[in-house]
């Protein structure tokens, strides 16, 4: 049974009655010994009364030695030995004369030599330290150094219990910092007698510890998997232990704890590892940390975890990871993210985080750290940079900064402090701050920062390269901004000039109409100037362009946007942070033709950001993509959203159909990505001819797409998706998300869902197949030979190996022409009485060996069906007997 209760006990005698929580007042918030005397209150150890913990009041010597015999379990000997004591003023009715003779008795007080003890006086700083040192069982070393009262502070101070645990000897020490002092000598390993007599000596018994004198259990291990919710940790080969509430989860994930547990619950525990954070790349059995510049090996069974996924070395490249080494100074664990983009942040509101150009992030959504620590939303200030993954609601507030100036300006670089910084190598555009001005930093923002500030703040990431520029820029020579072209005429004269009329729909959504004189016009001519070979063949009405203007708002450049990509293949999700290969940020300008035929000047304009109030994705075919110089998105035309058709297409397992009594009417329940949807259909859909169903039972157990109503619900027509062939599946890769099947490779897209059909269609990992076993493969949208939306596992992985235990035929699974096994008899069999019989699954013989080599090897016979699976069979001539037998597939 633990001996916490006794120590509770004496704590209501030390510090008065108490209630379960606080009854009044929490006098303990802020307090500099906050984090120990809450941790003492976790325990049990500490509870406060109607005046809260009084942390700045004394404690006298007879309280505090009644605390230390209660907390080395003594309880009982102090109640036997109540009465008289040793002591002039402790009489044998004093309330703690039991505590005070065992205290004496083992050598934990002493009194002052004169007879007394001094119950009632305050205890003295170094008095309180001489007893946690003693009850620790370093009395031996103390008087070694010295003895009283210097020996035991030098202890003290190399036991540690004295951090922030400090006072001066002679003075009468606070509550407070006896706590602290008991806090800090909870888990200090205790020294013991070893020995008697003579021979007597003392040793440092490692594990014995004060918490394990009251009755907690120790253990050391890494935490594998965290549980918020749950407020639950599990530990490496030890479970799952509740932890208190304002447990540090992201700062023990992936780390080593030592950690004191009562059955499941953790009370105490200590970090013994010292993480580092950097931006990550891998390659093979190693990992590099940028800025530090160091690289490291990694274990062959570490831990690496890229965006919630576990990933091989050579795959671990983040902007941000949580590095873990073990005493050889290798990575065994470690936790990186990439980032979407930066956050300026410029004020918090309501769990709301606010941008300076208006942007937005929801606090709920995130996991916000800052130095490893998660944090809420209310310790982010204003300046803060924030790096943020929204697919895995992850933030890293991060600040480092330097001032200097700016000598360079390049293309995609510029040099600041004599270093050159290129700023199209990073996930997210570099930007700039001018007062309350947040945007996008190129190079004519920085000319101008170079021109007017010679001191600007630049902000980096964990790489190493500049995610903001903070200056004054002045007044701007120019401006760029990208927009559609929305109409233009042919030459017109204009007194006495010839023109363009040039009327584009710009970012903010407004038509803007200009006039560009034939010169404009005509220096494109001919030689490709900014994408365009000719003005008015290439500057055409939909044209997607980058103006840009100068300080009175004149044109003085357009450029066309590169060319675009179709979205092809797959539905665009809002959520999706990749489009056509090309990095999608939040800020990306979106032009929407919601009904697929408005004029330029009805389109609603808006960042990728701001579409996810429009719409929940693009669908297939939907858009063009503009890529930038940087390889991220630049503009998104879209054409076709969720919002915009009347019907949608789904493609899942459809599980059940059901007749519904009213007649002529079907229920079918589809899974759809691994999630569940009922949908209504009548007899149109069976009238509708789908290839290879006569009845609509025949839907069931088949991967099917489905047109369904948006506020019907209903479906409209089905086809059934037809499945690769089933094959044998030769190569599992779960770090990568990839199955080879037949020499082929396919990788699972993020929402993929295996059906195992030998299984009722239960849903399965792929750490859940196996080699040899037989899939099907169903690809995204039907359209490519790569990408894979589901897996249907049609057969189990046939066993292999060989025969009986005497004799064993030596093959692999998959044979083919060229491939050689081995027959291995048992002792005192002879070749020369058995065959060996390749069969076919219905038992029809295939080929035969008649003669064979025992234990050579042997030549896969001629006649063989590629991929048919053959039963090898040693079989004994004159009665048939099989000696041994094992299934192949010849290929």
């Amino acid at each position: 049974m633990r001996k916490i209760l006794s120590l509770v006990l004496v704590l209501t005698l030390v510090l008065g009655s108490f209630s379960f929580a606080f009854a009044a007042q929490d006098d303990v918030s802020g307090h500099e010994n906050e984090a120990a005397i809450r941790r003492l209150m976790e325990l049990g150890l500490v509870e406060g009364d109607s005046r809260g913990i009084r942390p700045d009041d004394t404690i006298t010597r007879a309280e505090f030695a009644t605390m230390v015999v209660r907390v080395l379990g003594k309880e009982d000997i102090a109640k036997f030995t109540t009465g008289a004591t040793n002591f002039a003023d402790v009489p044998a009715g004093h309330w703690a004369s039991g505590y005070i003779n065992v205290a004496s008795t083992i050598g934990l007080v002493n009194g002052y030599g004169d007879g007394n003890f001094g119950p009632e006086d305050e205890i003295t700083y170094e008095q309180a330290l001489t007893i946690v040192v003693r009850a620790l069982g370093y009395n031996q070393e103390a008087v070694e150094k010295g003895g009283y009262p210097v020996g035991y502070l030098v202890v003290a101070d190399d036991l540690d219990l004295d951090i922030k645990a400090e006072g001066t000897a002679g003075v009468p020490t606070t509550r407070a910092t006896v706590f602290q002092m008991l806090d800090n000598a909870l888990t200090v390993d205790m020294m013991v007698q070893d020995g008697f007599g003579e021979d007597k000596t003392y040793k440092v018994e490692e594990g014995k510890t004060l918490l394990g004198e009251l009755g907690y259990d120790k253990l050391t291990a890494r935490v594998v998997d965290i549980n918020t919710s749950d407020l639950e940790i599990t530990l490496e080969d030890e479970g799952d232990f509740e932890v208190p509430e304002g447990f540090e989860f992201e700062k023990a994930y992936g780390l080593e704890l030592t950690v004191w547990v009562d059955g499941d619950e953790v009370v105490v525990c200590e970090i013994n590892d010292e993480p580092m954070f950097d931006a990550v790349t891998g390659a093979e059995d190693e990992i590099t940390l940028v800025s530090a510049d160091e690289d490291y090996a990694v274990v062959e069974d570490a831990t690496l975890i890229l965006d919630g996924e576990e990933v091989k070395a050579e795959n671990f490249n983040a902007d941000y990871a949580k590095v873990v080494l073990n005493d050889e100074d290798e990575v065994i664990w470690a936790q990186g993210f990439t980032f979407d983009d930066t956050f300026v942040v410029e004020e918090v509101e309501d769990g709301i985080i606010y941008s300076y150009n208006s942007d937005e992030l929801d606090s709920e959504d995130y996991v916000i750290v800052k130095d490893g620590t998660e944090i809420v939303a209310e310790d982010i200030e204003e300046g803060d940079i924030l790096f943020y993954n929204k697919d895995e609601g992850y933030i890293v507030v991060y600040n480092e900064s330097e001032n200097g100036e700016i000598t360079r300006v390049y293309d995609n670089a510029v040099k600041f402090e004599g270093e050159v910084y290129d700023y199209a190598l990073t996930n997210y555009d570099m930007k700039y701050l001018d007062g309350t001005t947040l945007g996008k930093a190129d190079k004519n923002v920085l000319d101008a920062m170079m021109d007017e500030d010679e001191n600007v703040t630049v902000y980096f990431d964990f790489a190493g390269d500049i995610v903001l520029v903070e200056g004054d820029q002045g007044e701007s020579d120019t401006t760029s901004f990208y927009a559609v072209v929305e109409s233009t005429t042919s030459p017109y004269p204009d007194r006495g000039t010839t023109k363009y009329t040039f009327d584009i729909l710009n970012e903010e959504g407004d038509v803007v109409k200009y006039d560009l004189t034939e010169t404009f016009a005509d220096e494109y001519d001919g030689d490709g100037t900014n994408g365009v070979t000719t003005w008015t063949t290439d500057i055409v009405t939909g044209a997607v362009v980058e103006v840009t203007v100068d300080e009175d708002g004149d044109i003085t450049e357009v450029a066309l946007v590169g060319s675009s990509t179709t979205l092809s293949g797959e539905d665009l999700e809002i959520d999706a942070t990749y489009a056509e290969g090309y990095r999608l940020q939040d800020d990306a300008v979106v032009f929407w033709d919601e009904d697929n035929d408005d004029a330029v000047a009805d389109w609603t304009v808006m960042t990728w950001l701001e579409a996810e109030d429009e719409f929940s994705k693009v669908l297939d075919g939907g858009a063009e993509i503009y890529p930038g110089s940087n390889g991220r998105v630049a503009v998104m035309v879209v054409t076709d959203t969720d919002v915009d058709s009347d019907t949608t297409d789904y493609t899942g397992l459809v599980t059940n159909v059901r007749e519904l009594n009213t007649g002529d009417t079907w229920e079918v329940t589809i899974e759809v990505n691994g999630e569940e949807y009922e949908y209504l259909t009548d007899g149109t859909l069976k009238a509708s001819g789908i290839t290879g169903i006569s009845d609509m039972d025949d839907l069931e157990d088949k991967v099917v797409t489905v047109t369904v109503g948006n506020e019907s619900e209903e479906i409209s027509a089905a086809v059934i998706e037809t499945g690769t062939t089933p094959a044998l599946v030769t190569d599992i890769d779960t770090a990568d998300d990839e199955i080879t099947v037949s020499g082929s490779v396919y990788e699972l897209v993020e929402n993929a869902v295996i059906y195992d059909a030998t299984d009722n269609y239960a849903e399965l990992s792929l750490r859940d197949l196996e080699v040899n076993d037989k899939v099907s493969v169903y690809f995204v949208n039907n359209d490519t030979t790569r990408f894979v939306e589901y897996v249907i596992r049609t057969d189990l992985a046939p066993t292999t190996g060989g025969g009986n235990d005497t004799t064993v035929i030596e093959t692999n699974y998959v044979i083919d022409s060229t491939s050689t096994f081995k027959v291995d008899l048992a002792d005192g069999l002879t070749e020369s009485d058995y065959i060996i019989v390749f069969a076919e699954k219905d038992g029809t013989v295939a080929a035969t060996i008649s003669t064979f080599t025992d234990a050579t090897s042997i030549s896969v016979p001629s006649g063989l069906t590629t991929n048919t699976e053959y039963t090898i069979k040693v079989m004994k001539v004159s009665d048939g007997t099989v000696e041994a037998s094992v299934d192949v597939l010849y290929q």
